[in-house]
């Protein structure tokens, strides 16, 4: 009760309290926006499950009287569930067994009536686990009373998850199929926890400043800012404190950057001019940091920049458009919620992309007011905004329509704010447009396609283009981005032809009113919002003539928001109109503001209730991630490496070569050295040894591991072409990982062969996928 009086929940006047009408809404936000997403994302990474592979499986000895099997196991974290493959041959067996796991002094030990045990089923052990530790302990099964052909079996695999089985003291060779449900408290978890606490007490904060808003305009400001970055780490640890290098991030900016200014801030990627990008990936590398702290501050930079960006409109200046909690929650909305995935919006080469929401804010601010210095420097800010990311020439019909149409009324400053987006956007635009020499025209497809590194932007001739293809597919996907606004789901039994008509006409009617409206009123707010709509149709049209949307029958057929970068300026369009429309109602409706503040709420519940972050599948674990920065990054200190960097690999003075499997994956699709693909391999999912397809100097091996989580480290040993052992190497990486990597100091001698063992010398299992460096 003395915390809600203290940040003013109550409000007490004439000896009567009232109950604050914000209560709820403070309340609602801090459970559902901070605290819910954020035990999910810490669930998410401390909650693991692995299984043994049935990897040539047979059964075991029936668990008659006197049999006894025993394996060493590992106890990784808190168990919540560890059990056994059993089978009982489809008959009712009798007698008991008897389970016991040790570790040390402790021992628990659980009596099991074979009758019920399920038929080719895991059983699970009741063992108090959460009372051993972390570390080895064994498990023994012991057939108590039990009668040859009347007991139960198990299943044994070479899939050695841990230890080996013994059966009746003598070693199979193979392990019991075991399944596991545990939780682990590492390093990121913690970290979560840690910037958990700091959401939730910078949110106090918060309330505590916005008492006296306009005194602490820019304190709220900034905590606003603070919490969206504290939510985000908690959300991707792999984007912000266990950073780890992405795609383009590596090459085209990080790489290039530490090799000077001069020549590579004009460098382009994919085919445009990224300055914006470039320019702050330069002012890092110049920093002097290594290549491990480089990296780490290139990708929180860049959710820095998100976080700050869109909680700009937190700020007092405006208020005119929504009381306090309704900006703060369009700023968390903007930073944190899942509006796109993550990949697509808060990586370093995709953040640009959010540059339309600060652009946004700009437009909205009245320029007379501002001193000549701030004026100055946000028109420098927009220029560079508006140079980071091709898909901003849709900008320049929009502000040259302004210019032309409105050039009479419009104020000087406005005119020079319009003037920088069309200069700017000109300059991408020809930019793109003199590096033709990098586009390639291919006979039989009518486009040319410009090509960066990994990287292609499709366009098709002027002569080729379809009026009315580009219009039904254009706008069957704006009708797919409206409907995911407010649309959750889709049975599969529903009339896909019948639902996108339904939402087509009620979008016409909505883009009717808005159109109406702003013709009506003829202000600032009403320019803007005609041109988010036009903005919303001119990206959808060029993503279906670049090619990068495409599709026949779509309306009847097709039902679904495309969730990639480039549908960003469809989509944050309908959402910064949905912005607005509280503040052009306010206008259109007079004085009536109980309505206006029952509107906030009904916004501010629908958008924590529809985007607020509590699935959380759509950021990379860690685990799943194929860098392991910390150690690789020092490979770059050296005259030659090989790094894999997702979704690519990327090599420096060495010759790469992908042997395996033929797969689908990005990763070897875009693999620029040789690839062999093994005939013996491609029915396979895992395997222990490889001949290789040549003699090979082998300096670095990347590779996967069968399972996501482990226990044991592995080893790589080498044969040269007369079966030798000449060569024995120790993953680099922690022994949990998936993907791993190994590094020879001294390649100096031609491998013809490569297994794979555990620390043990029992065979490792790993994906048919590896990728090798050699000088």
């Amino acid at each position: 009760m003395k915390i809600l009086e203290k940040y003013n929940f109550y409000n007490i006047k004439k000896q009567k309290i009232k109950f604050s009408k914000s209560l709820i809404i403070w309340v609602f936000f801090l459970f559902i926006g901070i605290v819910v997403p954020s035990i999910v994302a810490i669930k998410n990474e401390s909650q693991k499950e692995e299984a043994s592979k049935l990897y040539n499986w047979q059964l075991s000895k029936e668990l008659s009287k006197g049999t006894v099997f025993e394996q060493k196991v590992y106890i990784p974290g808190y168990i919540t569930k560890y059990g056994v493959l059993f089978t009982t041959y489809g008959r009712s067996n009798k007698g008991k067994i008897k389970v016991e796991l040790s570790q040390g002094n402790k021992k628990k030990v659980e009596i099991i009536d074979m009758s019920k045990i399920k038929d080719n089923d895991f059983h699970f052990f009741n063992l108090k686990f959460f009372q051993f530790k972390k570390g080895e302990a064994t498990l023994k099964i012991e057939g108590i009373d039990g009668e040859v052909g009347n007991s139960v079996s198990m299943h044994e695999t070479e899939d050695i998850m841990y230890g080996e089985l013994l059966q009746n003291g003598e070693n199979t060779e193979k392990s019991l199929v075991q399944r596991l449900e545990f939780y682990e408290v590492n390093t990121i978890v913690t970290g979560q926890i840690i910037f958990l606490f700091l959401a939730i007490s910078s949110y106090f904060y918060f309330l505590k400043l916005i008492k006296k808003q306009k005194k602490n305009n820019i304190k709220i400001y900034i905590v606003t800012a603070l919490i969206a970055f504290f939510l985000i780490n908690i959300k991707a640890p792999v984007l912000s404190f266990k950073a780890e290098p992405y795609a383009e991030e590596f090459y085209d900016f990080f790489y290039y950057a530490r090799k000077g200014i001069t020549g590579n801030i004009f460098r382009m990627e994919g085919g445009y001019f990224p300055l914006f990008h470039r320019l702050i990936a330069i002012l890092i590398a110049k920093l002097g940091f290594n290549a491990k702290w480089t990296i780490f501050l290139m990708s929180n930079v860049a959710i820095l920049i998100i976080s700050f960006g869109s909680s700009v409109f937190i700020l007092h200046r405006f208020r005119k458009y929504g009381n306090i909690f309704f900006r703060f929650t369009i700023s968390i909305l903007f930073a944190v919620f899942n509006i796109f995935p993550y990949a697509e919006t808060h990586t370093f080469i995709a953040f640009a992309y959010m540059n339309i929401i600060m652009i946004f804010y700009i437009s909205l601010i009245d320029f007379n007011e501002l001193k000549r210095k701030n004026y100055i420097l946000l028109m420098i800010l927009t220029v560079l905004l508006c140079i980071s990311k091709l898909h901003y020439i849709t900008l320049l019909p929009v502000a040259m329509g302004i210019l032309i149409l409105l050039w009479k009324k419009l104020k000087v400053r406005e005119k020079i704010f319009l003037t920088s987006i069309v200069l700017s956007t000109m300059i991408q635009l020809v930019y793109t447009y003199r590096h033709t020499k990098n586009w390639i025209r291919f006979d039989n497809e009518p486009a040319y396609r410009i090509v960066g590194r990994h990287t292609t932007v499709w366009f098709r001739p002027i002569g080729k283009i379809k009026i009315l293809e580009i219009i039904n597919i254009g706008t069957h996907q704006i009708i797919q981005q409206f409907i995911s606004i407010f649309n959750f789901g889709i049975e599969q039994s529903q009339n896909i032809l019948n639902l996108n008509m339904m939402y087509l006409i009620i979008f016409i009617i909505i883009v009717g009113i808005l159109v109406y409206i702003s013709i009506k009123n003829r202000n600032r707010e009403s320019v803007i919002i005609l041109s988010l709509l036009s903005l919303i149709f001119i990206n959808s049209y060029l993503n279906v003539i670049s090619k990068v949307w495409s599709g026949l029958n779509l309306w009847s057929t097709a039902f679904g928001a495309i969730n990639t970068r480039h549908a960003l300026l469809t989509r944050i369009p309908m959402l910064l109109i949905l912005v607005l429309i509280p503040s052009i109602l306010k206008r259109n409706i007079g004085e009536k503001r109980n309505n206006i503040k029952i509107l906030y709420n009904i916004l501010i519940i629908f958008i924590i209730s529809r985007y607020s972050p509590i699935i959380n599948n759509n950021v990379f674990r860690y685990d799943e991630v194929h860098s392991d920065w910390k150690i690789y990054s020092k490979f770059y200190k050296t005259e030659r490496w090989t790094l894999p960097i997702y979704p690519f690999f990327i090599m420096e003075n060495q010759k790469g070569y992908y042997i395996g499997k033929e797969t689908g994956k990005i990763e070897y699709t875009y693999f620029l050295g040789e690839k062999y693909y093994l005939d013996d391999l491609n029915s396979k999912e895992e395997t222990t040894e490889m001949v290789l397809p040549k003699p090979l100097k082998l300096e670095y091996l990347y590779t996967k591991r069968v399972r996501n989580y482990n226990f044991d480290k592995i080893k790589l040993i080498g044969y040269d072409i007369q079966g030798n052992k000449v060569l024995e190497l120790l993953q680099l990486n922690d022994k949990e990982r998936s993907y791993i990597g190994f590094k020879n100091d001294n390649p100096n001698i031609e491998i013809s062969k490569i297994q794979f063992l555990n620390e043990n010398n029992r065979k490792a299992y790993i994906v048919p996928e590896i990728v090798i460096g050699t000088p």
